[in-house]
């Protein structure tokens, strides 16, 4: 059977990275800590077979993904982004499609039959496997980055609960003990990077009121933090050599030390620009729609209220000056802690 023309898909960003550096060393900025926290993790995994999981986890935008692309750079290995992986099949063919650079070709073809079995489950399990099998096929730990995990287990559940009957919080329960099974095999050290909040992460995966703690104990917690002021002047000046000492530092206060958005504004700037008004006319532009979507998915997962219901409250407070309690009377008395809570 000829694999190539069988699973050829478009990748959808997704990389196999083996030694390639993904970003100039010079934008690389503030992160040599955290590289360094990987690189010994690694090496307990190749020589101790401990520490063989990390979850990345941290602020959106803060380059999640960019540590960990940079880390497989620098050691071989495949990055995985799952955002738009929706069932176990599409799964197994992008892992099979990005993995012929690093693998026989006899292993890949051996794991394209599994593509045609019924029980999507078993098809997950294969997909998870395969890299196992392959670091027992080259002599060592791979490197895997499952970027984005957490969708890839929500739409995997929902998918899976869908042609089952099952509960969805059953089936996810299943993928999630599934998942730690590899996650402590030593032949791959696993990176799982996700911009869920430690608050949402802990209720999903490390909760005590489920009766079930899948992950906890099967990954090391690492958390991403902003870049530092420091940190973050020097790639705002690195962005954009007209940008002063006194400008870069203006950009740090505006931008909270979050790479996305020194890198939207600093490349923006012109001499004589004032920073912040710099910052509202890129924002009535909408470079930073996504920012703030991500801010308010943000605050909707630390209080534990559905995203849609916020944007509803936040649309209704720009209506005609209307108050907290003005729009929780028209709507429900539901929001008035939402309206509150954003009013403040």
């Amino acid at each position: 059977m000829l694999l190539i023309s069988t699973i050829s898909i478009m990748s959808q960003g997704d990389v196999i990275i083996l030694g390639s550096d993904t970003m100039s060393s010079e934008l690389f900025i503030g992160r040599g800590e955290e590289l360094q926290q990987l690189r010994r993790y690694y090496r307990q995994c190749c020589d101790r077979s401990i520490n063989c999981a990390v979850l990345l986890y941290g602020w959106r935008r803060t380059g999640k993904s960019a540590l960990a692309r940079r880390f497989v750079s620098e050691v071989g290995g495949v990055v995985i982004n799952c955002s738009w992986i929706s069932d176990p099949k599409t799964l197994l063919i992008h892992v099979l499609d990005v993995s012929r650079g690093i693998c026989p070709r006899e292993l890949i073809e051996e794991y394209v039959r599994y593509l045609d079995m019924e029980d999507r489950m078993i098809v997950l399990r294969k997909a998870l496997e395969f890299f196992v099998k392959v670091g027992e096929k080259l002599g060592r730990s791979i490197v895997v980055v499952l970027d984005e995990f957490h969708t890839l287990i929500d739409k995997l559940s929902y998918r899976i609960a869908r042609e089952t009957r099952k509960k969805k919080n059953v089936v996810e329960s299943d993928i999630l003990w599934l998942l730690r099974e590899f996650l402590e095999s030593k032949r791959v050290f696993w990176i799982l990077v996700t911009s869920m909040g430690w608050a949402k992460l802990k209720e999903m995966y490390f909760s005590e009121a489920k009766k079930e703690k899948p992950l906890s104990g099967a990954v090391i917690k690492m958390r991403l933090e902003p870049l530092k002021r420091e940190e973050s002047m020097e790639l705002a000046t690195k962005l954009n050599p007209l940008v002063t000492r006194e400008v870069a530092e203006a950009i740090y206060e505006i931008s909270g030390g979050i790479p996305r958005i020194i890198e939207i504004l600093s490349p923006n700037y012109k001499p004589g620009d004032n920073p912040i008004t710099l910052a509202l006319r890129l924002t009535r532009q909408g470079q930073f729609d996504e920012i703030f979507e991500n801010i308010i998915k943000f605050i909707a997962e630390i209080s534990k209220r559905d995203y849609t219901v916020f944007v509803e409250v936040l649309k209704a407070m720009t209506a005609n000056g209307n108050t907290a309690e003005a729009i929780a009377k028209s709507r429900s008395q539901l929001l008035l802690f939402l309206c509150t809570f954003i009013d403040k």
